[in-house]
């Protein structure tokens, strides 16, 4: 079981590190613990000091909670639809990697629950983050969404 654990936190971090494409990098950083390097150098730097500070952003609509739970399962299945992805975060997330993705998170399985914990906005971004529980490991799943509704950054963190 401790093995599987730690399989699943070390794919949680490849997860992070892929998938933080083009939410502001003062959002990433400010939402969770420490970003790995390779999901900061991938984030976009903010375009000046004003604008790299997050804000309390709004709770959640139902819709966002939905598409956000939804959008999880679609990376853990590898069902990607670009159509609802900003341009940086459909070339950040390869079909290649999506499918890599989604082979080594199927072993956690759907979550057995999910609620949100905060948002903050930076640089017109809007990023949800969400307490995302499996079988063996719990994890924050941030969901950036821009001001046309478009996904402009993801990722999925094991909790601290």
């Amino acid at each position: 079981m401790r093995e599987r654990r730690n399989m699943n936190v070390r794919t949680l971090a490849l997860l992070a590190a892929c998938l933080c494409a083009s939410a502001p990098a003062a959002v990433s950083a400010q939402s969770t613990p420490a970003p790995s390097p390779a999901a900061t150098s991938a984030a976009t730097a903010p375009a000046s000091p004003s604008a790299a500070s997050p804000v309390p952003g709004p709770s959640p609509s139902a819709a966002v909670t939905s598409r956000a739970r939804e959008w999880l399962n679609r990376i853990l299945t590898g069902s990607i639809d670009r159509s609802q992805l900003d341009a940086k975060m459909s070339a950040a997330l390869t079909d290649a990697q999506a499918k890599q993705l989604s082979t080594q998170l199927a072993p956690l399985g759907s979550p057995t629950a999910f609620t949100f914990i905060d948002s903050q906005v930076a640089q017109g971004v809007t990023v949800y983050r969400y307490r995302a529980t499996f079988k063996s490991v719990t994890a924050t799943w941030a969901f950036a969404l821009d001001s046309d509704g478009k996904i402009g950054g993801m990722f999925l963190r094991p909790s601290q």
